[in-house]
């Protein structure tokens, strides 16, 4: 089987990793991939990249090269990411060449606009589009009851997952911070692409961060990522005053690996929102998978699958999210066995290779 991945986005996007994975899967699972990415930094077989300004012209030119790839390779399914305006022609042509057809949605991107023009743009194509698609795969169960809700006939669960070979305890070098760091600090950690989206709620974090400070000056603050809302980000940590803290930038996953394993605690917040709710966390997973003790505020599908496993702050305000990441820090036990016993049972790459493995060969798939 031949099959055409899309993903409009770039690296530093969280879909990215979930794309990627989706290649990956299907390539051991034996099917022949092409996969398009907007300024990759892949380099393997079947990777295309589709340059890509951030510009309007810019992100138009990239949308027709999609549409364009769909429209002259040869393939029998093609898998896009995503109902936005960057991927709505590539979709259009898919169905005007009759070819089987699956939108992997992962988030609900209208949640997620900065202005109210996309936030409307956005919504329509999320609610006019499901019911012409002939599969939708998903990661939440929440994101699953909206789409059936906006008329998508076929939604199935192709679950978020983690690579646990890469992600674990295992002993590995020093990252270089760890290195030039006092053997006392306490590294606390944040892992947040730094995007519209994937940084949207890093402010509570730096705000709790500040308290527990207060408290434990032995403490650094570690923001493992990077993306175009980096420079608002070092604003806002020097508007509260906070100097003992590093920004990785962009990082392989083998060195976000590294990053996690050398630190102490790690967190995660998530407003109560729609957006949220239909999200599962992939850095709870990653942390986890890692056994580390994660404090957090949690919703929706990460709520309900994964909360049970961390230290849940409630109620969520930033007085006591600082006391739980002291309280942490004071038993000086930072293992969380548990957490990694659960990741590896539901939430392995396998799960993935199976669920998309029934999907893509499922008889009842019509365009």
């Amino acid at each position: 089987m031949r099959i055409v991945i899309v993903n409009s986005l770039s690296p530093e996007y969280g879909s990215t990793y979930r794309a990627r994975n989706l290649y990956k899967a299907c390539g051991e699972l034996g099917y022949t991939v092409t996969y398009l990415e907007s300024n990759t930094t892949l380099s393997a077989k079947g990777v295309v990249n589709i340059s890509q300004e951030a510009t309007l012209v810019g992100y138009l030119a990239a949308s027709l090269k999609r549409a364009y790839v769909c429209f002259a390779l040869s393939y029998d399914v093609a898998v896009i990411q995503k109902f936005t305006p960057l991927t709505l022609f590539a979709i259009l042509v898919v169905k005007l060449r009759r070819k089987r057809l699956i939108v992997d949605w992962d988030d609900l991107d209208s949640e997620f606009q900065k202005t109210p023009l996309r936030k409307i743009i956005l919504r329509i194509l999320e609610h006019s589009i499901p019911p012409y698609i002939a599969c939708i795969m998903t990661h939440s169960r929440y994101l699953m009851e909206y789409a059936k809700k906006s008329g998508a006939r076929r939604v199935v669960m192709v679950p978020q997952v983690v690579d646990t070979a890469l992600f674990d305890a295992l002993p590995r070098e020093g990252s270089p911070l760890h290195a030039r760091l006092p053997a006392d600090k306490v590294i606390v950690s944040y892992l947040c692409t730094m995007t519209q989206g994937g940084a949207r709620d890093i402010e509570f974090i730096v705000r709790s961060y500040t308290i527990a400070q207060r408290s434990c000056g032995r403490l650094h603050l570690l923001l493992i990522g990077g993306g175009p809302s980096e420079s608002h980000i070092r604003l806002l940590l020097k508007k509260h005053k906070i100097t003992e803290y590093t920004i990785t930038g962009l990082l392989s996953q083998e060195e976000v690996a590294q990053h996690l394993f050398h630190s102490s605690v790690c967190l995660v917040y998530m407003k109560d929102d729609r957006g949220n709710k239909m999200r599962v966390s992939l850095k709870v997973l990653e942390y986890l998978a890692m056994e580390k003790k994660v404090v957090g505020s949690f919703t929706g599908e990460t709520k309900d699958t994964l909360a049970d496993f961390c230290i849940e702050v409630k109620p969520a305000s930033e007085e006591n999210f600082a006391r739980a990441i002291l309280s942490v820090i004071e038993q000086d036990d930072f293992v969380n066995k548990e957490g990694r016993e659960y990741i590896e049972k539901n939430y392995s790459f396998q799960a993935m290779k199976t669920a998309i493995k029934n999907t893509l060969e499922n008889e009842n798939f019509s365009r």
